[in-house]
């Protein structure tokens, strides 16, 4: 009997790890070690490149010189990004694999703990 009680006593104590975790909401990120994303440039009306029937391709090829320029700092800068989240992700896959390996382990000496209670328990006839 001491035995089944001590037996229930670890289950317990297990379980009520689990039941005793709380549902705080997660901490916000740290922020990014990368440089912010740059503000995209306005885009004219089409009109603004017009004069009379014609197209002011000074005008146009202006404004396609900064959507470049805006698109290759936004690369650059997003590259950066996804360096961080690749880190972070790779962060995450071994902090869930450390714990996934945790709880197997408890689980396991939970079992040969149940185990070693069973063999002390009288043959049942």
């Amino acid at each position: 009997m001491k035995y089944a009680i001590a037996a229930i006593a670890v289950v317990a104590a297990i379980a009520g790890g689990a039941i005793a975790q709380t549902t705080e909401a997660p901490a916000p990120p740290p922020p990014s070690a990368c440089a912010a994303y740059p503000t995209a440039p306005a885009i004219p009306d089409s009109a603004t490149f017009k004069r009379g029937r014609n197209v002011d391709q000074k005008a146009v090829n202006a404004q396609t010189e900064k959507v470049n320029a805006y698109l290759n700092d936004f690369q650059t800068k997003h590259g950066c990004r996804i360096s961080e989240v690749r880190a972070l992700e790779a962060q995450l896959n071994a902090r869930v694999a450390e714990a996934k390996a945790g709880q197997d382990g408890a689980l396991q000496y939970r079992e040969q703990w149940q185990a070693t209670v069973d063999s002390l328990a009288p043959a049942k006839k």
